[in-house]
C-alpha cells in the first residue's frame, strides 16, 4: 500500500515529499560519491516525488557520463535526493533524509564501481 513520506536536508531548506510503499527494498551502493555517505537509496518514479521547496536551493554536481544529476543543498550541504543514470525516470531518495521512514524490506548491494554489470545485473533481478 502507497503512503506518503516527507523528507528533508539538515538544514531544512531541501524539502519533499513521495509516496512509496511501506515497506521498501534499498540499494546500498560502493561508488565513490555513495559510499563515503552511506548513501542508501530509496528509487520512487518522478511522478511520486514532489519538491516542496525553490529548485534553486540545490547544487548540481555531475561526472564521469555526466548522466546522474547529484543534486546538495547549497546552504548545508547534505544530498538528501537525486537523480540517478541506473533509473533515469525516478528519483533516489537517501533513506537517511526521511522523517519517519518506510519499514526496510531488503537491502541490495549495487556494485557501483562497476556500474554498468550492476546496472545489468539489477534488471536482471526485477
Amino acid at each position: 500500500m502507497n503512503r506518503k513520506y516527507k523528507g528533508q536536508c539538515h538544514c531544512n531548506t531541501i524539502r519533499f515529499d513521495f509516496f512509496c510503499d511501506e515497506s521498501v527494498v534499498l540499494l546500498e551502493c560502493n561508488c565513490s560519491i555513495c559510499l563515503p555517505y552511506r548513501y542508501l537509496h530509496l528509487i520512487v518514479e518522478n511522478e511520486k516525488f514532489n519538491l516542496k521547496c525553490n529548485a534553486n536551493k540545490l547544487i548540481s554536481y555531475k561526472f564521469k557520463t555526466k548522466v546522474a544529476d547529484h543534486l546538495f543543498c547549497m546552504n548545508c550541504g547534505i544530498k538528501s535526493f537525486y537523480k540517478p543514470a541506473s533509473h533515469p525516470n525516478s528519483v533516489s531518495i537517501n533513506y537517511y533524509s526521511i522523517i519517519k521512514p518506510p519499514k526496510i524490506k531488503k537491502i541490495l548491494l549495487f556494485d557501483g564501481k562497476n556500474w554498468e554489470q550492476a546496472v545489468k545485473d539489477l534488471e536482471k533481478s526485477n
